[in-house]
């Protein structure tokens, strides 16, 4: 082996063993040689040596302290890339390359680095002396060493993907678990709500039902017994009374037992039943029935307010089925709990529809209603507004104990529409206005009532979902106010 071989190997064994010791002795050997005066330069802890996309016209050598490579990264800032100890260089891809810095150098601490200019390079590099062997092996090292420290990089990126496609593949399997639980509550909670409902709606319909089974059953008895009319006049008054009980709006109650006795003394051969009937007649009615008893025509009469009795039957029936219908319309637009995809929702209607479903929990309720006529649409889907004003009313009336006042009111502010649900009750303490939304949390003991405490965290999600807000505030009533902004529909 030459003298020169056994130098390199040397050089190659002291580069590997003490890099800073290798760069030392590369000074030495050039001031020993003569080529050039070695650019040693001190820098301070913090001086940047070159910034990211500067023209870099130097390799660096650091002999002692510390410099840090670091990149603009979006919205941070410089973020840290790589430390560089002694007895490494940096600069050397910009410096060969010619193109712009791809980092920031910035010493960490006080530095002593050896700056090689372009001229420098060559002259180590062009010079026939053993330093040109060594300084080619030093450049070769540092880039095989830069070489493995992007394969472990890029080793390390390829294992931490893996990691986050597992992750991303957990997280996935977890949100469809989360998503399919939370779609379980709120169908419970729906059908909870729904428990409620079909109680009041059983009561809704079975009071008109029992009215047209009554009605029904009278027109049955009375109806056959009608249709013996001996004369024209008789057929004439009994139509005229027919439609005083088919158009009648009087109702007998306490209000008009004042009227009662006044009746029983205008018409004293009349039995208290007949009396009954001609309430029902208008001022109009009265006087008829008043010429009919003069003529002392009493048999008339009572047959005459037998065909008022059945025309308020027959008023009663089409009022009751009109109720039933009502009833069901409002329960076929309500039922449309499922996404529909239509965002834009007539927000009176859909309240209105509400509260006669909700008809028998407010029965004894006193409620104001105040919504104008031709407030813009919201955007909301219908399916899910309706949910938020069943529960809204629904905590109100728990609220109140299903006794006392409940405020409902809409205005119009700019691009918004603003609901607000209010009660005389107990009211919602403060510290728990945040809280009142959380799934579970409630301010009531037990009260029998269906439902799984989720009514307001729902209401809350559902708003939320459709870009609106709600909050909760002491009302004026002294209870709670419950009060949610709508966007507009476009």
């Amino acid at each position: 082996m030459s003298k020169n071989s056994i130098r390199q190997a040397r050089f190659f064994k002291l580069w590997m063993d003490d890099p800073r010791a290798a760069i030392y002795a590369l000074v030495e050997q050039i001031r020993l040689h003569k080529l050039f005066e070695p650019n040693l330069k001190n820098i301070k802890a913090g001086d940047i040596i070159f910034s990211e996309s500067d023209k870099n016209r130097y390799i660096y050598l650091i002999l002692d302290g510390e410099v840090e490579l670091k990149k603009t990264a979006e919205n941070e800032g410089l973020v840290h890339v790589t430390s560089i100890k002694p007895g490494s260089m940096f600069g050397v891809m910009s410096f060969f390359s010619g193109h712009e810095a791809l980092t920031t150098a910035v010493a960490v601490s006080d530095s002593l680095v050896f700056r090689l200019s372009k001229t420098d390079v060559d002259k180590l590099l062009g010079s026939n002396l053993d330093i040109a062997a060594m300084s080619r092996q030093l450049l070769i090292s540092n880039l095989m060493e830069r070489y493995s420290q992007v394969v472990d990089l890029n080793m390390q990126l390829h294992k931490l993907n893996k990691d986050l496609d597992d992750e991303r593949r957990q997280l996935d399997v977890t949100l469809n678990k989360l998503r399919n639980a939370h779609e379980r509550l709120v169908h419970q909670e729906r059908m909870a709500t729904l428990g409620q409902l079909i109680a009041g709606i059983a009561h809704e319909i079975n009071n008109p039902v029992a009215a047209l089974e009554s009605a029904n059953q009278y027109l049955i008895e009375l109806l056959p017994g009608l249709f013996n009319i001996d004369t024209q006049k008789s057929a004439k008054i009994y139509t005229k009374f027919f439609n005083e009980g088919l158009n009648s709006t009087n109702y007998e109650g306490a209000s008009n037992r004042e009227q009662l006795e006044e009746l029983k003394s205008q018409f004293p051969l009349l039995k208290f039943s007949d009396i009954r009937r001609l309430i029902h007649l208008s001022e109009n009615g009265i006087t008829q029935a008043i010429e009919i008893y003069e003529l002392m025509d009493v048999d008339l009469l009572v047959s005459a307010l037998k065909y008022t009795e059945a025309g308020l039957h027959v008023r009663r029936i089409r009022i009751t089925s009109g109720r039933i219908s009502s009833l069901v319309r409002s329960l076929k637009r309500y039922s449309k709990q499922e996404s529909t995809g239509d965002t834009r929702t007539e927000l009176k209607n859909g309240m209105i529809d509400t509260i006669q479903i909700l008809g028998n929990r407010l029965k004894s309720i006193q409620l104001n209603l105040n919504i104008p006529e031709n407030l813009p649409d919201v955007h909301f889907d219908t399916g899910e507004l309706n949910q938020v004003w069943t529960n809204l009313i629904i905590n109100a009336c728990d609220a109140i104990n299903n006794k006392g006042i409940i405020e409902i009111t809409a205005v119009e502010k700019g691009e918004k529409i603003v609901v607000s649900i209010s009660d005389n009750g107990p009211g919602i303490p403060e510290e728990n206005w945040d809280k009142i939304f959380l799934p579970h949390f409630t301010t009531r003991n037990s009260s029998g009532n269906f439902g799984l405490g989720l009514g307001l965290s729902i209401t809350r999600e559902l708003v939320l979902k459709n870009q609106g807000y709600i909050k909760v505030k002491r009302s004026e009533l002294a209870g709670a106010e419950f009060i949610v902004e709508l966007q507009k529909a476009k």
